[in-house]
């Protein structure tokens, strides 16, 4: 019974707009808001052919954002120790931001290391 409620009555289910918004390209972006409507975005700060990552809250607030190398917070100025990650700007998955279990405060930035710069396979993590 409980499967047909929330087949049938999606107002019901409690959204989570994490993934909301997206920065890519050269300063592009979407958002995907609650109406089911789509708006680009013009002002990132993202310059990437490839990798990129984006972060929202649970109600579809800009978190922050990073290509691998910088982050960006939801003003496009570059975090407090957001530079320097150890990502590469064209790896097709830089970076993965993985919000920490139980916390709407602390997210995981993995990245990819440059393939050229690499001795064998490596993977970083920054908090």
């Amino acid at each position: 019974m409980c499967f047909f409620v929330v087949l049938f009555f999606p107002g019901f289910s409690n959204a989570q707009d994490q993934a909301a918004n997206w920065y890519f390209g050269f300063n592009a972006g979407v958002n995907f808001n609650d109406g089911g409507g789509v708006n680009s975005l013009t002002d990132g700060a993202l310059s990437t052919n490839e990798g990129c990552s984006v972060i929202s809250n649970k109600k579809g607030e800009l978190l922050f954002y990073t290509n691998g190398v910088n982050v960006w917070d939801r003003n496009h100025n570059i975090m407090p120790n957001g530079n320097g990650l150890n990502g590469h700007p064209s790896s097709t998955q830089s970076a993965v931001i993985v919000p920490k279990p139980n916390s709407d405060t602390i997210y995981y930035i993995f990245t990819i290391i440059d393939f050229f710069k690499a001795e064998g396979y490596n993977t970083q993590k920054s908090i």
